[in-house]
């Protein structure tokens, strides 16, 4: 009796495709566990945010009875004290304190009020401090005005360092030497440095010229031009005062004296066709 084989049915691979894989219970069941946990999550942010919301609100009206309860005790600002203050305008520091009479002394910034008042052209540094119960009490140290500047724009006052100060009234300020070119406030402290150093040279001087931001030339009252030197200009300049005490020739008309050279001295005099132009 001959045995039968068996068939096997083989599953094409478009069958194969075709078979559906089905979702078990236990895949729906941490699906749904997903999902409760994030809305919960977002259930529990929503009511979170809106406390924190009402809890600032309550914090900050707690704050405002406090300081409010703090001034009936006499924290409050009673008055201002200001030291030190002589160019710096008045209103201008008033504005930037933003401080009324009466207002709780707790909530002024003595640090804030420091940085703002630095940023004033007049002041160099500041130094703002609460005195309990009832003072605000700011020491200024201010820029000192050290020559006039002359430029494009006009004319400007300028401290040792450079800064402009102001633009304004500057009638009260004639009296200081005058510096002329662009980069002339950069070099201010050294030419005033050897001016002060050499003061007699002042009685004669109309303006200080700076020559493409290398060296400087000294216009004398009477039209001399006076050409310093690069380098060690003060020396240059204390040569020039011993001549004149020796021959007094700041007092006579010259074309100019230049100084640049280190052996010699150039004085060219002013022709006659120049001094009939005068």
């Amino acid at each position: 009796m001959s045995s039968r084989k068996k068939k096997t049915r083989k599953i094409s691979p478009r069958a194969k495709k075709a078979i559906k894989v089905q979702t078990s219970s236990k895949h729906k069941v941490r699906n749904s566990v997903i999902l409760i946990f994030v809305g919960a999550f977002l259930l529990w942010l929503t009511i979170t945010v809106a406390f924190a919301g009402l809890f600032s609100q309550t914090m900050n009206k707690i704050s405002e009875a406090t300081l409010h309860a703090t001034a009936q005790m006499g924290f409050k600002i009673n008055q201002v004290n200001v030291i030190g203050r002589n160019r710096t305008d008045a209103d201008l520091l008033r504005a930037l304190l933003n401080v009324e009479h009466g207002d709780p002394i707790f909530t002024f910034n003595a640090n804030d009020a420091t940085g703002l008042i630095e940023k004033i052209t007049w002041v160099k540094r500041a130094d703002v401090r609460r005195h309990l119960p009832d003072t605000i009490e700011i020491n200024l140290e201010e820029r000192t005005p050290v020559a006039l500047w002359q430029n494009k724009q006009g004319l400007a006052v300028i401290d040792k360092d450079g800064n402009v100060l102001t633009r304004n009234n500057l009638e009260e300020y004639a009296s200081l030497p005058l510096l002329v070119g662009e980069k002339a406030p950069e070099h201010a402290y050294d030419i005033i440095a050897m001016l002060n150093a050499e003061p007699k040279i002042t009685n004669y001087l109309d303006s200080i010229i700076r020559i493409g931001d290398r060296r400087w030339d000294l216009k004398l009252s009477n039209k001399t031009r006076v050409k310093l030197p690069e380098t060690d200009p003060e020396l240059a300049l204390s040569l020039l005062l011993k001549m004149h005490k020796r021959d007094n020739i700041l007092e006579k008309n010259w074309d100019y004296i230049d100084l640049r050279l280190n052996d010699q001295v150039i004085m060219k005099p002013i022709s006659n066709t120049a001094s009939n132009n005068n």
